[in-house]
C-alpha cells in the first residue's frame, strides 16, 4: 500500500513511539525494555521468554515438573484467561513441557500465530 510504512522496518520511529506511550501513561505502570541479540537470531521470543523465566522464578537446575509448578503460580494472579489456557501457552511460549494429562500444548510458527493469542491477554 503505497504511503504506508511497514512497521519492521528500521527508522520509523516505534522507539519514539514506545517512549511517548510510557512518558504519557504516568507512574502508575512497570515498564520492561527488552532487545533483541543477533546471538539469538532463531527466536524472536528469546528477550520475553527469559524474562518470564526470572519472573516467575525460574532456575536452570529446575525440572520440567518445577517449572511447570512456578508458571502455575505465577500466573494464578492473572484473570484474563483460565489458568489451564494460559498456562498452555506460556509454557508453549517457554517450551515447558506439560504432563501427558490431556493438556494440548501449542505449537506456534511464526510471531504472527500468535498475535491473537497474546492480544487476548491484554483484554
Amino acid at each position: 500500500m503505497p504511503g504506508r510504512a511497514d512497521p519492521e522496518e528500521a527508522g520509523v520511529g516505534k522507539s519514539c513511539l514506545l517512549e511517548a506511550l510510557r512518558e504519557a501513561s504516568g507512574k502508575d505502570h512497570i515498564w520492561v525494555a527488552m532487545r533483541c541479540s543477533h546471538f539469538h537470531t532463531a527466536s524472536a521470543f528469546h528477550p520475553i521468554i527469559e524474562h518470564l523465566k526470572r519472573v516467575f522464578g525460574g532456575q536452570p537446575e529446575d525440572t520440567a515438573q518445577q517449572h511447570l509448578a512456578k508458571l502455575e503460580v505465577g500466573l494464578g494472579g492473572f484473570r484474563t484467561l483460565p489458568r489451564s489456557e494460559s498456562v498452555r501457552v506460556f509454557a508453549d511460549l517457554m517450551a515447558v513441557p506439560l504432563p501427558e494429562d490431556g493438556i494440548r500444548a501449542f505449537r506456534w510458527r511464526s510471531s504472527s500465530a500468535m498475535r491473537p493469542s497474546m492480544r487476548s491477554l491484554h483484554g
